[in-house]
């Protein structure tokens, strides 16, 4: 509810399937089969969005969803997160205590 809310607040559109995507899945690259598979990868929000991409790819998803559930997936440890970077990562990462964006 918080994230969605600080969307409205900030006038920011938020897809709610995707947003409830990226939060039920933003840890995927902790779980033992995401974790590690890419030894070019040295963070599990990275793994993780990949992962997550990979699923929704299988899920019928179009491919700039799933470009979009994985960004959101990738960003969501970074501290600041810039409106450039669409509405969706902006809610997550201003629903984790982050500062305002303008």
């Amino acid at each position: 509810m918080l994230g969605p809310s600080t969307g409205q607040l900030h006038q920011i559109r938020v897809d709610d399937g995707l947003f409830f995507s990226a939060c039920v899945l933003h840890d995927l690259g902790l779980v033992a089969a995401h974790n590690g598979l890419d030894g070019s990868r040295t963070c599990f929000a990275e793994e993780g969005g990949r992962a997550a991409h990979a699923y929704a790819l299988q899920h019928q998803q179009t491919p700039e969803r799933c470009d979009r559930l994985a960004d959101a997936i990738s960003l969501h440890l970074n501290v600041r997160v810039g409106l450039r970077q669409g509405g969706i990562r902006v809610v997550i990462d201003v629903a984790g205590d982050s500062p305002p964006y303008r």
